[in-house]
C-alpha cells in the first residue's frame, strides 16, 4: 500500500544520513512516486542529487522544497 505520507522517506533520510546514497535514491523515487508533491521527499532527491554529483538536479529539487539552506549546509561538507 502507498503507507502514511513519507515513511520512505523517512526511511531515506536515515540512509542518506549514513551515506547510504543507492539505498536513499531508491527511497526517495518511491516517496515522490507516493506524494509527488512533498516536500521532503522532493528535499531527499536534492540530497541525494548532490551526493551523486549531479548539481543542478540538486540545486532544482531543493529549491523546489523550498529548502535552499540545506544546499548551504551540503556545500560545507565537501
Amino acid at each position: 500500500g502507498r503507507g502514511r505520507p513519507g515513511s520512505a522517506v523517512e526511511a531515506g533520510e536515515r540512509a542518506i544520513g549514513d551515506l547510504r546514497v543507492e539505498e536513499a535514491a531508491e527511497l526517495a523515487r518511491t516517496g515522490l512516486r507516493e506524494h509527488p508533491d512533498d516536500p521532503r521527499a522532493i528535499a531527499l532527491m536534492g540530497v541525494v542529487a548532490f551526493h551523486q554529483g549531479d548539481y543542478g538536479s540538486a540545486v532544482s529539487h531543493l529549491e523546489r522544497a523550498g529548502n535552499v539552506g540545506e544546499l548551504g549546509e551540503l556545500l560545507s561538507t565537501v
